[in-house]
Order: C-alpha cells, then sequence, then structure tokens
C-alpha cells in the first residue's frame, strides 16, 4: 500500500508540472509583466472609498483573484507595488504585513 501511496504522489506530480508546461505556453501567461501590472491596476480601485468599503468589506481585494490563474500572473501581481497600498485596519496582521512587505515603500492608504 506504501508502494501505490508513493507511486500516486509521484504522478499527482508530474501531472502539476505537465499542468504548469501547459500554462506556460498559453498566450495570457506570456504576456510582459508590465502590460498585466496595467491590466491588475485597472481590476484594484484607484483609492478606496471608506463609504462603499463600509458596504462591501473586501471589495478592494479582487484583483487577488487574478493571482490564482497562473504563475506568471503571480508573479506579476505580487511585484506590483501600487497593487498593495490600500490597506484596511481591521485585516490580519499577518495580511497587513504582507501587504506593506509588497508594496516596498510606495505610499499606502490605511482604512
Amino acid at each position: 500500500q506504501e508502494k501505490v501511496a508513493r507511486r500516486i504522489q509521484e504522478l499527482e506530480n508530474e501531472i502539476r508540472a505537465l499542468k504548469r508546461c501547459h500554462n506556460a505556453a498559453t498566450m495570457t501567461c506570456r504576456l510582459p509583466v508590465e502590460i498585466l501590472s496595467r491590466v491588475f491596476l485597472f481590476l484594484s480601485p484607484p483609492k478606496p472609498d471608506p463609504f462603499i468599503w463600509g458596504v462591501e468589506k473586501g471589495g478592494s481585494y479582487r484583483w487577488i483573484r487574478a493571482t490564482h490563474v497562473c504563475r506568471h500572473w503571480r508573479s506579476a501581481a505580487i511585484t506590483c507595488a501600487s497593487l498593495w497600498t490600500h490597506l484596511h485596519f481591521e485585516e490580519s496582521p499577518e495580511l497587513v504585513e504582507t501587504m506593506l512587505e509588497r508594496s516596498r515603500g510606495a505610499p499606502v492608504d490605511v482604512l
């Protein structure tokens, strides 16, 4: 049974590697980081509105879904400091710390 479990794990790892290769070959995963960053900035509100913010907490973070498309998109979003500059004071300390690190010294809006 241990041998079968090990083989299943090997095959799952191989499938993940093949999916990464497949994703890397798609047109959307070959877009330059600069273009992706601009697209992501369009998904992010320019400056959070505290009145809207209270109605739908987390609305300013919808662009984060784009980081789940592929590794290339995630990397592009993580390196775009402007995306990480709108913080809500009620967020978890871990999220705030991550966002401050990724904002890399850019001016931050705290709501």
